[in-house]
């Protein structure tokens, strides 16, 4: 039974007339259709209420994620700057290493690296690079500079595939196989070579590399061929290591750009395009370093690693 039965029940059991009765159910139905409108009203202004809010919520999401991409981006933007930022300064504007953090690196390798095994130091002269800017225009010197700064890059690219008995430690580049440029000179270290022989094969690609460097010019094509010096060395124990890391880097480089000065003397002295008269090649006892090398004038300061 709803409320508006028992309402009518109440009524008919009253002592009123029938026009009384009427009239009073008529009245309590208006007063119904009035509840029921001001509650559906009511309703209506809820329901808006609420579509209200969930808007305000959705307008609210879309500005904490945008908030959050913005915030992102920013995070992304700085990251990007702090990196173009360092490469700026430890890197030339051809990509390679600037001489001090080479170096840098080349004498923490020396102080830090547990293995023993042969590494390679070497140091790469462009001959006659003066006669390319003069001829050609330094903006074609800077082609040939960037084009050379590629391959100097790619140095640990060049290593053929390991011969019997031969074995490296890492498949893959390390973060010690890196260049520098000094000039129209160009000092590398290759961190782990299998052999002489290997440091061998490694430094005529490198060469073929350099020479097939082509950049036309309305006066033709410049010649590039480089000369190149490497010492190939092997650490001795780490626990044997008594020694200063940046002396023995300072003298991994006379070595080595002795090698290169006499390579580049001998292929000047004579027509020729064979690879192996711009190479010269030395493995060498870690002893051996403070030894006279090539085109030095005085023997250095002895310093042992006991």
């Amino acid at each position: 039974m709803t409320e508006h039965d028992k309402y009518v029940q109440l009524i008919e059991a009253s002592q009123a007339t029938e026009a009384e009765k009427k009239k009073l159910i008529e009245k309590i139905f208006d007063v119904t259709l009035e509840v029921a409108r001001i509650l559906r009203t009511e309703n209506e202004s809820l329901a808006q209420e609420v579509h209200y809010l969930r808007q305000m919520i959705k307008a609210l999401e879309r500005v904490i994620a945008d908030r959050d991409k913005t915030i992102r981006e920013i995070a992304e933007w700085s990251e990007n700057e702090i990196k173009a930022l360092n490469a700026r300064a430890t890197h030339d504007r051809f990509g390679l290493l600037q001489e001090d953090s080479f170096r840098e690196m080349a004498r923490y390798y020396i102080a830090r690296e547990r293995r023993t095994h042969l590494f390679a130091y070497g140091v790469i002269d462009l001959i006659d690079f003066k006669g390319i800017n003069d001829n050609y225009g330094h903006p074609i010197g800077d082609l040939v500079l960037e084009a050379a700064s590629k391959v100097v890059d790619s140095i640990y690219d060049y290593q053929p595939p390991l011969q019997a008995g031969e074995k490296r430690h890492s498949e893959t580049r390390t973060e010690f196989d890196i260049g520098c440029r000094l000039g129209d000179e160009f000092i590398f270290l290759v961190s782990e070579i299998g052999s002489e022989g290997t440091c061998w094969k490694m430094a005529e690609r490198l060469f073929k590399e350099m020479a097939a460097i082509s950049i036309p010019t309305p006066k033709g094509i410049p010649l590039v061929r480089p000369s190149i010096g490497i010492v190939c060395v092997q650490l001795p124990p780490a626990e044997g290591r008594n020694f200063l890391a940046d002396q023995t880097e300072s003298r991994l480089f006379t070595w080595a750009d002795g090698l290169m000065y006499e390579a580049k003397q001998y292929s000047k002295s004579r027509e020729t395009s064979y690879p192996s008269d711009f190479i010269r090649i030395k493995a060498l006892e870690f002893r051996e370093l403070w030894d006279i090398a090539p085109n030095e004038k005085q023997a250095p300061k002895s310093i042992r690693a006991e």
